[in-house]
This record gives structure tokens, sequence and C-alpha cells, in this order.
């Protein structure tokens, strides 16, 4: 409960291995601390039976992931990250850094099919990239 003041983190919590009613118990108690609730690796029906206990809360399909509460506001300071995805088989794993990234209040980008089949779309982007290396 108390990541937020150690690394200035929020809590993440693993969903994979919980099942729906263990991953409703760590909602209950973030959300009566106030504090957001970030639940990675998520299907569709855990998020379906959290979804009727906590109407406030956002599955993010292409993410597997659920969030409950309010995320940071962008802080422009923290930049911009460009999350880059090779392909669709990566899409999940991008599409949850990008989530994470967002909620901790970082803006974000999502570059999808920048693999090796794809390199040209990566050519494409690059000045993209670049100003934002700059």
């Amino acid at each position: 409960m108390d990541r937020s003041q150690r690394l200035g983190m929020i809590e993440a919590i693993w969903g994979e291995h919980k099942t729906a009613e263990q991953i409703a118990e760590i909602l209950e108690i973030l959300q009566k601390a106030g504090q957001l609730a970030f639940v990675t690796r998520v299907d569709r029906n855990k998020a379906v039976f959290l979804k009727k206990i906590f109407q406030s809360a956002e599955f993010h399909s292409q993410a597997r992931c659920l969030t409950l509460g309010k995320s940071e506001e962008f802080q422009p300071s923290l930049g911009e990250v460009l999350v880059l995805s090779g392909g669709t088989s990566d899409l999940v794993v991008a599409a949850e850094a990008e989530l994470a990234l967002r909620l901790h209040g970082i803006k974000t980008e999502l570059i999808l099919d920048v693999g090796v089949s794809g390199i040209h779309r990566l050519i494409d982007r690059l000045n993209r990239i670049k100003k934002l290396m700059l």
C-alpha cells in the first residue's frame, strides 16, 4: 500500500494468476484508500465480473488491464515516450506498457508494426522518433 510513497509509482496488481474474487478484495482496499488501482493480465471474464462490482472500473482490452480510480494528470516535465511494437504479437505488452506510462502522467504514443518485416514503417517514422530524442 505504500509503493507510491516508496517509489513514486502506483500499485500494480498481477491479475493473471489471481481469481476475480482475490482481485476484487485488493481493489476494494485500494479504493477505500483512495488509490488508483492498476491490474495487469486480466482476461475478459475477470473484467466482466469485476465491472459488476466496480462500475467505474475500466477494462483496457488491448492491454488486458483493468484500472479503477483517477490516473495522474499529464506532467510535461516527464516528457513523452514512444512505445514501439514489432508486430501484432507484441501488441498486448506494448499496450500495457503504454497504459502504465499514461497512468503515471507520462504522455505516450504507440507505434505498431515496426519490426523487421515492416522496416519500411519504422523508416517512415524516423523523423518522429528523432524529434523526441532531442
